[in-house]
């Protein structure tokens, strides 16, 4: 009754899901965008069976009778195209709902494309956002991240102050901590 032996279980997880996912799509739920965009987004975050899930993706957008072209499904759209190195299709994808999006969801791409490395894109991006919702918080703030990243620490600080003068309480800190980088010349992103 004290006796332990150690044994290994090894399941292919990856495989299990997907093979999974592939059943429940051909039903019912395969119909749903959310599933569409759950799943999709699920693959590009583990950056496997990238094809496939681009298709889910483009269902979800376009899929009949259920497709629904709204920011979130067109977004992770992207998001797939993005992940195949696919810019252009990702871009036009973008273009067509970026009139459409708050400006969370525009700021949140500006930074996203940051992030990419897609310098000109993101300046793209924010400037259009500066453009269609003005001078507020988080465009500002998006736009002090956007000029460190092309190098330019002047302007970079000059939104980074107007961003401290708009900023809450919680969020001067962080804000107050980048100026003093930017002070230094040292890229805030």
């Amino acid at each position: 009754e004290k006796l332990m032996v150690p044994f290994k279980v090894e399941v292919d997880v990856d495989t299990i899901v997907l093979n999974r996912v592939r059943e429940q799509l051909i039903g019912p739920k395969g119909f749903a965008s959310g599933n569409l965009v759950q799943i999709s987004r699920y693959y590009f975050t583990k950056n496997t069976n990238l094809e496939e899930a681009l298709g889910w993706a483009h269902r979800a957008v376009t899929g009949l009778p259920f497709g629904q072209s709204n920011y979130e499904t067109s977004r992770t759209l992207a998001i797939g195209y993005e992940k195949l190195n696919r810019f252009p299709p990702a871009d036009s994808v973008m273009n067509s709902i970026l009139p459409f999006a708050t400006i969370g969801q525009y700021t949140g791409y500006g930074r996203n494309m940051l992030s990419l490395k897609r310098i000109d894109r993101a300046r793209e991006v924010m400037l259009g956002a500066q453009k269609r919702f003005g001078d507020v918080y988080s465009v500002i703030n998006g736009l002090s991240y956007l000029y460190s990243a092309l190098g330019d620490y002047s302007k970079a600080l000059e939104y980074a102050t107007k961003t401290l003068e708009q900023a809450s309480p919680q969020a001067k800190a962080s804000i107050s901590a980048n100026i003093e980088k930017l002070k230094n010349r040292k890229d805030i992103n």
